[in-house]
């Protein structure tokens, strides 16, 4: 029989050999269980590869594109496919790229897109046998279910193209009130495993929504990542909620940055003369020579900070050293 102190003194030691991530505190109270007998705490952990949630405004403003998108694109699509078609906005979500295409069917359409100015490429992923029932309702056929096993054909492809390129249109509709967007086609993909939008560790944003012709319904997701903002993210998040400084705190401020920044060394140069020279006459140079400046010792000569012109001025001496006497301070367009 196993001696439960043995089995109890065992725990223990693997308990304090191992390098606890939770801390000591977590460890001291999971080796008094062990003693007591009674099963340890559990200890919530944060997963940070996961991507952080996005702003209020952010999520407000995808809304109102997701919302407009789908009305937009509604109205089309029962125009081109002569039948009943509505999509409805289902919410969005940010996680990371891998995560994503870890839910997807075996068989997909998956189209990566680019939505300048956004940066990169973005994936607009339609269940499979949805836009396959929408290629044959363009060819004349009949409103009922489809299920897709295989890649498109090339002449599958091409009736896509139609849909897809009809959606794109009502994507750039969609974010007009926020910014001018041009999406564009890129590829199309049956297989999620050749999915190379971005890296699986790419926190990305879902955009989720419902595609239903007549009485079938499909899925239809929006992906972008979220590095593909960064141009525009100002205008997806303004920051009109920032918080206001009055005069007062910002001269402090300033002031407070002039403190800290006083103490830095700086390289000032003053510039005598620009002379030209072949390459061939610099190498022939040697210590002795002289080079003539063609400038007068009495004209004004100016101060460089840090490569940048600041002020000019006129040489002479101080205290048996060579000076320069500050006579004017140039204006940044100089």
């Amino acid at each position: 029989m196993n001696d439960p102190q043995q089995g109890r003194d065992s725990a223990l030691d693997e308990l304090l050999e191992q390098q606890d991530a939770d801390g000591e505190q977590a460890a001291v109270e999971a080796a008094a269980s062990l003693v007591r007998g009674t099963p340890a705490p559990v200890s919530a952990s944060f997963d940070f590869s996961r991507p952080a949630k996005i702003s209020r405004q952010f999520e407000k403003n995808l809304i109102t594109f997701a919302e407009a998108f789908a009305k937009s694109s509604s109205l089309g699509l029962t125009s081109m496919l002569r039948a009943n078609t509505g999509i409805g906005y289902r919410g969005l979500e940010v996680m990371n790229f891998g995560e994503f295409v870890a839910r997807m069917p075996p068989v997909i359409c998956g189209v990566n897109i680019g939505l300048a100015p956004l940066n990169g490429l973005s994936l607009l992923h339609f269940d499979a046998g949805m836009i396959y029932l929408m290629m044959m309702r363009l060819l004349g056929g009949p409103i009922e279910a489809c299920r897709v096993e295989r890649k498109f054909t090339d002449i599958e492809l091409g009736v896509a193209r139609l849909v897809i390129d009809k959606l794109l249109g009502h994507i750039a509709e969609g974010a007009e009130k926020l910014v001018v967007m041009q999406p564009s086609f890129v590829h199309l993909e049956n297989n999620p495993a050749y999915l190379t939008t971005v890296t699986a560790g790419e926190p990305v944003l879902l955009i989720r929504f419902e595609i239903g012709l007549e009485e079938l319904r499909g899925p239809l997701d929006l992906c972008i990542p979220l590095t593909a903002f960064e141009p525009v993210w100002h205008r997806f998040d303004p920051e009109e909620n920032s918080e206001f400084r009055t005069p007062e705190e910002v001269r402090r401020d300033r002031q407070l940055l002039f403190e800290v920044v006083k103490g830095a060394a700086a390289d000032v140069v003053v510039n005598l003369a620009d002379v030209n020279l072949t390459f061939e006459n610099i190498l022939e140079l040697k210590e002795g020579d002289v080079l003539p400046l063609y400038k007068s010792l009495q004209s004004p000569l100016v101060l460089e900070v840090q490569g940048k012109p600041m002020f000019r001025g006129l040489t002479g001496k101080l205290n048996q050293c060579r000076a320069l006497k500050l006579t004017e301070r140039l204006d940044e367009e100089e």
